[in-house]
This record gives C-alpha cells, structure tokens and sequence, in this order.
C-alpha cells in the first residue's frame, strides 16, 4: 500500500498496474498476517478493461473452474485463498470464473 491508501484503494490500483483491468465490483474477502504485515484479499467481481500483463510482472494468466484451479501446483496458503474465494463468490450466487 501506498502512504494514505486504504486496502481497498491499493487493490484497485494494483490490479489496473499488474493487470491493466478496472475493478467494477471489488468485495474485501479476507484479511490475515504473515511475513510481519497484513495481508487484505479482496474480490473482483467484475472487471472493466482488457487483461495486460506488464513487462517483468507476469508471464501469463489464465480464467479458471474451481476443478482446474486445482490443477496447479500453488503454495498452500494461496492455494487455501482461492479454493475459499470461489466459495465466496458462489455464496453470491454467481459460478463465473476466477
């Protein structure tokens, strides 16, 4: 986060530089410590914008089921993060992909 921004206002951010997308509904999921800091998840429910991945950040990104997220070889606590962020999003009433 920056000097004055909030969780939410980082996440934004974050995801139009690492992305290139707008959020047009974000929803905080989930907050926890690790590594001395905090940690805040949030949830983009829908998006405005074309995914781009700038130079050095990311080399690809994919949509994902719930079944194929489970086919990736992640660390565990993200591992953990998603497989709950889909049952967020389903308690929603939605089954899009993440």
């Amino acid at each position: 986060m920056d000097p004055g921004e909030t969780p939410r206002q980082a996440a934004i951010r974050e995801l139009l530089e690492e992305a290139g997308i707008s959020p047009s509904r974000i929803s905080h999921f989930d907050t926890y410590s690790g590594e001395g800091r905090n940690h805040h998840i949030f949830c983009a429910l829908s998006h405005t914008g074309e995914v781009t991945l700038p130079d050095g950040e990311c080399s690809d990104y994919c949509w994902v089921t719930r079944d194929e997220a489970r086919l990736f070889p992640l660390i565990p606590q993200l591992s953990r993060n998603i497989h709950k962020m889909f049952d967020f999003v389903e308690s929603l009433g939605t089954t899009d992909a993440i």
